[in-house]
């Protein structure tokens, strides 16, 4: 019924997508990402934003472009020392430790921490 409405609307494949990862009907989910291949209709890499000293700096999942990449991960690791991820909600049909890894490198973890270790004093983040 979804397909019907809009048949070439990424936005009604990505719904389904969901809809099945969800439900962990991975092969199914599989199937939607196929035909989303064959349609070109390619999903945007999720990615964050953050400015800090007048600069704009742009982050993506597991992103390890950046100059400081090794310092932001260094004191990423530090700030999450004990925390348990909760893997329930990636929705992606992949082993616990990628899923974990997933949600550690999260580009929303990797602006803050890069706001973080590029001031000084205690200023507003907003990504």
């Amino acid at each position: 019924m979804i397909f019907k409405q809009e048949l070439d609307d990424l936005a009604t494949y990505i719904l389904l997508l969901n809809t099945y990862a969800t439900a962990g009907l991975w092969e199914d989910a599989a199937a939607i990402r196929k035909k989303m291949k064959l349609k070109s209709l390619l999903k945007e890499a999720i990615c964050s934003w953050i400015q800090v000293k007048n600069m704009v700096q742009k982050f993506y999942l597991g992103d390890t472009s950046h100059p400081k990449a090794p310092e932001i991960y260094d004191e990423l690791d530090q700030l999450t020392l004990g925390y348990v991820l909760n893997t329930e909600f990636v929705l992606r049909d992949v082993e616990e430790a990628q899923k974990e890894q997933y949600l550690h490198q999260h580009s929303e973890k990797i602006a803050v921490v890069f706001s973080l270790i590029s001031t000084s004093s205690p200023k507003t983040i907003r990504i």
